[in-house]
């Protein structure tokens, strides 16, 4: 009871307050600790990066755009180059044709030109035979050489035979005297004309000998590279034959000229007349006689 005499109320007995820890000194405030601070230093991390990525992205930007210029400058140069190459290189310079062509005369000069064959330059003109495309052309240089002076061979037509008849004859009939001792019947027998080799033009004086030679033509750089083919060249004139009149035998005569049309009538007589007076001596001894030499 208490002191006015009432009984003591009764406490029901309830849980016990935790007891409270004493606080820690404060030394500052750890920001990294709460979730507002770490999502705004997460966000500045994300913006710092960001903006490098993005100063990356702009630098490798900048690099490519100057990449395309310059690349853009480089296939305009080439474009250009191309252009001015069709416009105003399509083709060789007749300047580096004619120098080649000179060039090709003077070595088929020294081949072809002989003492017996002497040959000149005449000329060398390259013809534009196929195109394949811009970059590649096939000429055909045509070069001409010309004789200096007429050739000769020895004379075998059908109207020189009388005559190399009568030389034959002539020989064989001297080698009869000789062996027969026919001169000392007829002394003049010892003494058969001479007949003189008988020759013919067989080219005159100033004509050609024309030889083809195929040239690939391809560019390199800004000019054109000629490359001339020996193994394809061809020559379409004929062949010379006989040699100058300087190399053939001293006494000489030249069937079908003037000139030689007189002394030619001349010892075909006397040819006749030295045939017939050796068969008349053989005919005197008594032996058989060759037939009459030709007409």
């Amino acid at each position: 009871m208490d002191s006015d005499g009432l009984p003591e109320a009764q406490v029901a007995p309830g849980p016990r307050p935790a007891a409270v820890a004493p606080a820690a000194p404060q030394k500052g405030i750890d920001w990294s600790a709460l979730p507002e601070v770490q999502l705004i230093t997460a966000a500045s991390a994300e913006q710092a990066r960001a903006e490098v990525e993005a100063r990356r992205w702009g630098e490798a930007l900048k690099i490519l755009r100057a990449l395309g210029f310059v690349l853009a400058g480089g296939v305009a140069l080439v474009s250009g180059f191309e252009l001015a190459q069709r416009v105003f290189n399509a083709r060789p310079s007749d300047a580096q044709l004619a120098a080649l062509g000179a060039t090709v005369a003077a070595d088929f000069q020294r081949e072809f030109d002989t003492p017996a064959r002497p040959l000149r330059i005449d000329g060398a003109a390259a013809r534009l035979v196929a195109e394949t495309d811009a970059r590649r052309a096939d000429y055909r240089l045509t070069v001409t050489l010309r004789l200096r002076e007429a050739l000769y061979a020895p004379a075998e037509s059908n109207g020189a035979q009388g005559y190399l008849g009568l030389q034959r004859a002539v020989a064989e009939a001297h080698g009869r005297v000789i062996r027969e001792r026919l001169y000392l019947d007829l002394r003049a027998l010892a003494m058969p004309p001479v007949l003189p080799p008988l020759l013919a033009q067989t080219h005159r004086a100033g004509e050609r000998l024309v030889i083809e030679l195929p040239v690939a033509a391809t560019r390199a750089a800004w000019g054109w590279r000629l490359e001339p083919q020996p193994e394809r060249r061809r020559i379409v004139t004929p062949a010379f034959s006989g040699e100058v009149r300087a190399r053939q035998p001293a006494a000489h005569l030249v069937f079908g000229t003037d000139a030689a049309r007189e002394p030619l009538r001349t010892l075909m007589r006397e040819a006749r007349d030295y045939v017939l007076a050796v068969q008349r001596a053989v005919a005197r001894r008594g032996q058989p006689v060759r037939p009459e030499a030709p007409e």
